[in-house]
């Protein structure tokens, strides 16, 4: 993938994986990121926006429910092929995923003309979009991301890991529109943006509806998601990327900020427990689902 282009660089990992020598990955992670960023660094603001094509990017490795209705919505509001948006379901019983997934949203308290807009993935005629890398599961964590990607979108669809589950999550998939340049729509765990806040980041219910955040009721928090991704696809291209203009100061703030952690924390370890001490309850709950490789 190195020699074909595909990628700008393999980040290596301690022996044993990742996991086993935190500070050195990150280390190496923040020193990639840093490097290839450089880019940016000698570009105007306009050049920065200029020339995207697509409103959205967002990723999609493991077909989660939430991704699969995720899907769906893009799909009926025509931006699903013609942005930048990964998924792979050609391996999924689709027939399977429809009826458990059917039987899920109207035990929760969907309506019946919800759960239908929302399994229309079942549809689908293209069962597999790359956005860079063809073999998508094998894009995970960091060091799979492409700048171009990024500079040829304006705003980031995050669809985290966890959506319906009880215990609470932020992973790499939100940090990384933040090194990008990006604003970002996070289908995610109740309170991710709150969170994002304490650690002293800012988000953007100046430009739109944010209060899916605060929605404990899943149902409530995937209708104000819906409403959200369904306004902005109601905007020109223009539009959005006048937006993206009026947006920079967060977005460059962001991105500072995210680098300050470690600039002035060389360890890593601070970085390290901000984030873990979000809600200390539900750590060991993460690092089991992460032992039995379910993230």
């Amino acid at each position: 993938l190195l020699e074909l282009k595909v990628i700008d660089e393999i980040i290596p990992e301690p022996v044993g994986g990742a996991h086993r020598d935190r500070d050195l990955i990150l280390d190496n992670v923040r020193n990639s990121i840093s490097k290839n960023l450089d880019y940016f660094k000698d570009l105007s603001s306009d050049e920065i926006m200029n020339e995207r094509k697509n409103k959205f990017l967002s990723f999609n490795n493991k077909m989660r429910e939430q991704r699969l209705f995720f899907l769906s919505i893009m799909n009926q509001l025509g931006e699903l092929h013609t942005n930048s948006i990964s998924y792979d379901i050609t391996d999924l019983n689709l027939e399977w995923e429809v009826q458990n997934n059917v039987g899920k949203l109207k035990e929760i308290g969907h309506t019946d003309e919800e759960v239908e807009y929302f399994t229309q993935y079942k549809n689908l005629d293209v069962k597999k979009q790359t956005v860079d890398l063809d073999n998508i599961r094998d894009a995970r964590g960091h060091g799979w991301d492409r700048k171009e990607i990024y500079l040829d979108s304006y705003i980031n669809l995050t669809t985290e890991t966890l959506f319906y589950d009880d215990c609470w999550y932020i992973s790499e998939k939100m940090f990384k529109p933040i090194a990008n340049l990006q604003p970002f729509i996070v289908m995610g765990s109740v309170y991710t943006l709150r969170e994002l806040k304490k650690l002293g980041f800012k988000t953007f219910s100046s430009y739109w509806d944010e209060s899916y955040d605060d929605e404990e009721d899943t149902v409530i928090r995937m209708r104000k998601l819906t409403e959200v991704i369904t306004k902005i696809s109601t905007m020109t291209i223009q539009q959005v990327h006048d937006m993206y203009n009026d947006m920079l100061p967060i977005i460059k703030f962001n991105q500072k900020k995210l680098f300050e952690y470690e600039i002035h924390k060389p360890n890593q370890k601070e970085f390290i427990k901000n984030l873990s001490n979000i809600h200390p309850d539900t750590e060991s709950e993460v690092k089991e689902e992460r032992g039995n490789g379910i993230l």
